[in-house]
Order: C-alpha cells, then structure tokens, then sequence
C-alpha cells in the first residue's frame, strides 16, 4: 500500500514536471506572466513588478512586442515622480487584461494614446494605466487603495469586463458581514506562494479562469 502511494506520488511529479518543461519550451507566451507575476501583495494576492521590461507575444499574429511597467509597477513606458504627479491632472484607468493590452499586437499600452493627446492640449495630464491580467474588481480597488500616490489622483476609471463578476466570486476578497456592511477578508499568502508564482502552471490555470 505504501509503496504504491509512493509511486502514485512520484508519478504525479514527474508529470507535473514534464507539463511545465513542456510550456516552458513551446509555450513561451506565458514567460512574462510568469516573471512579472510576483505574489509579494498578500492583499492583492499577485502584484506586478516595478521597471520590468519583457516582450510578449500576440496569441493571433505571433508576433512579438514590447511590454513594459515603468517605475511605479504601471503598465506603461512614461515613468512619474512625485512632482511629476503633484503638477498635472492625473487618471486612473483601472482593469484587468483589456486595459493592460496583454497578448494585443501593439507596443502602447491602452492608455498611452490617451495621455499623449491630452498633453497636446497645453495642459499637463498623466493617464496611469493600473490594469493588471487577472485581476477583478476586488483586486483593482485594492489595487486602487494602496497605490502610494492615490490623494493625488483627480479622476478614476474602471473598465469592466464580461468576467469581472466571477471574478468577485473566485477570489472573495470583501464580503458582506451580518450587519450588511462589506469587510475585507484577511489574506495570509503561504511561503510557497512567490516560488509557484513563477511557474506556468498556475498562470495557465490563472489564464483559464479569466
């Protein structure tokens, strides 16, 4: 019985392990998931890296493009500092793979074009791109509260998606309490977490459920 359950065990390893090599080699569209993925935000459950640059492959052309969080973790190439913030009209566009144009063959993110036009009016505005894959509105208002600079943004949009409510029901992150008012549910992340972060399993079964 015991030797049996070891087999199962080991068996069980070695094709979990074959799976990975597996998409690591001929499924390299999910390497920057798997780098820029880092579970370090035990609220948020997965946070982005700040200063990442990587290139990412469109799921339809195959072809490859530049895909880039500046120094805040935003998904953009323009960096802001804090006077940088102070001085101008600053939005907040919030979301999830929409808004930070994964596997979509362009270079800019969403929101780039739109920052770009406005500050062609002679006003100063910084549109910052906060969509992260995956993420529901749970994640996205946590997302939201613990930006570092969240007093100086002027105006925040949320763009929904179709999978956004399920999202809610996935990740349970707030839920209502007896009285009717909503609490946020206490994460505690395991120490395995950051290490299974970057493996691509987990971000394709992530992948599946958004």
């Amino acid at each position: 019985m015991l030797a049996n359950l070891c087999l199962l065990l080991v068996s069980c390893l070695v094709g979990v392990s074959l799976c990975e090599v597996s998409l690591r080699v001929f499924s390299p569209q999910y390497r920057h998931l798997a780098e820029a993925q880092v579970s370090r935000d035990a609220e948020r459950i997965w946070a982005r890296q700040a200063n990442s640059r990587n290139s990412i492959a469109s799921p339809d052309s195959h072809t490859s493009h530049a895909w880039h969080h500046n120094n805040l973790a935003l998904r953009q190439h323009r960096n802001f500092s804090e006077a940088d913030l102070a001085a101008a009209t600053n939005i907040g566009v919030f979301g999830d793979s929409f808004v930070e144009n994964v596997g979509t063959d362009a270079p800019y993110s969403l929101t780039e074009p739109l920052d770009y036009l406005l500050n062609q009016s002679g006003q100063r505005f910084n549109v910052l791109n906060f969509g992260v894959y995956g993420y529901g509105p749970g994640q996205s208002f946590l997302h939201y509260e613990n930006f570092r600079y969240v007093n100086e943004l002027d105006y925040v949009l949320y763009l929904y998606c179709y999978n956004d409510i399920s999202n809610v029901g996935e990740r349970r992150l707030f839920h209502l309490d007896e009285t009717g008012h909503l609490r946020r549910k206490e994460i505690i992340r395991p120490w395995w977490v950051p290490l299974i972060s970057r493996l691509y399993l987990p971000i394709l079964k992530l992948g599946a459920n958004t």
